[in-house]
């Protein structure tokens, strides 16, 4: 829990069949500009702008729950009223009271694109 709380890219634990928001580092409250309650309220596709992103999301996050290795996406969200580009890491991850959720790293490579 340590490495999750000190990495400095946003990273979000979701459930894999609701896309609820379960956790997450402190880096997603500064980044989003949202407090915790605002975060543990959404699902992760509220940051999709249209229906086909959203769809193609979770679409992504059903092949990610069948892979063991991280599978990587690029999107664009807009946060904070700025258009971001994100690469974003889907991992899946077995806890340790059995229960499965996907880790979602955020990688901000708006500078780059």
């Amino acid at each position: 829990m340590d490495l999750f709380d000190r990495l400095e890219d946003p990273i979000f634990l979701i459930d894999p069949d609701t896309l609820e928001i379960l956790d997450y580092n402190h880096r997603c409250e500064v980044y989003f500009n949202l407090t915790d309650k605002e975060l543990l309220k959404l699902e992760i596709v509220s940051f999709f702008t249209t229906e086909e992103e959203q769809e193609n999301f979770r679409k992504d996050v059903r092949r990610s729950k069948r892979r063991y290795s991280p599978q990587k996406i690029n999107v664009s969200w807009i946060i904070n009223s700025e258009n971001k580009h994100l690469e974003i890491q889907l991992c899946p991850l077995d806890l340790q009271d059995g229960n499965k959720v996907i880790q979602v790293l955020l990688k901000d490579v708006t500078e780059k694109v």
